[in-house]
């Protein structure tokens, strides 16, 4: 039986399954289903409403909005820093479907890096260019924050741009930006940032794009649309529902049409 894009992502976060017996049944996609599974989860930085958050800012007391500047600085600069130092991995592809995958994360990350641009700018309020304001928010981090991001990373990237070949190049270049990057202090201060907005019903479609919600511009509708066609009856129940994965931290879209 073939394997479809849905049950790769119906297995669930492996970092996160706690029984070790289910291990041995999970299907890792390979890259290919990667980028497949990236070309129907695509979403538009420039077209999030942000009425809400500017709302919600000018709610702030000065204390808040310094805090919360401070907080979301981290990952303004961090967005276009890994943007930039990307390049070196793309380079070290080993097959096309790994290319194409990689590429994808590159435009992630540059596309994260224009929504905090659009957000310091519109609701946050700093002037001038996109360099200026990167610029501007650069000034909120700490010297360590800055050490791993302009010297580390980027001594990482230099080696694999060195030679693309270099297999323990491109390990050390993955463990810098998926295990410390990402998979430490994004997840870790985007957890304590969400939680505080969330349980605050603050900036709402800045946490949209942030915490990564689908919304309905990622919805694949075009089978449904067929169906109606086919059978002329167009109502039907539309939702998109979460997995059910205890523990997990992700979902895909999930869209749900019952007729």
């Amino acid at each position: 039986m073939t394997t479809t894009l849905l049950d790769l992502t119906q297995q669930g976060d492996v970092g996160t399954i706690t029984d070790e017996s289910k291990l041995a049944c999970v299907q890792l996609m390979d890259p290919q289903k990667l980028y497949e599974l990236w070309e129907k989860q695509n979403w538009v930085s420039q077209t999030i409403d942000l009425t809400k958050d500017k709302e919600d800012w000018a709610a702030f007391t000065e204390e808040e909005r310094s805090n919360m500047a401070w907080n979301l600085s981290s990952f303004f600069v961090g967005e276009e820093r890994v943007t930039t130092q990307f390049t070196g991995l793309v380079a070290a592809y080993e097959d096309q479907s790994e290319e194409a995958f990689l590429t994808t994360q590159q435009v992630d990350e540059a596309r994260h890096a224009q929504h905090f641009n659009r957000f310091y700018e519109q609701v946050v309020g700093y002037d001038g260019t996109f360099e200026q304001r990167l610029e501007q928010a650069r000034g909120d981090l700490t010297e360590p924050f800055l050490v791993l991001f302009d010297e580390h990373l980027v001594a990482a990237q230099d080696r694999l741009l060195a030679d693309p070949a270099d297999r323990e190049a491109k390990v050390d270049f993955i463990t810098t930006y998926h295990m410390v990057i990402e998979g430490t202090l994004a997840l870790t201060g985007q957890f304590f940032i969400t939680e505080y907005l969330e349980s605050n019903d603050l900036l709402h479609f800045h946490m949209l794009s942030f915490f990564g919600m689908p919304i309905g511009e990622m919805w694949d509708l075009e089978g449904l649309a067929e169906d109606c066609a086919s059978d002329g009856y167009y109502d039907f129940f539309f939702t998109s529902a979460p997995m059910n994965i205890p523990g997990g931290v992700g979902s895909p879209p999930n869209a749900i049409a019952v007729k």
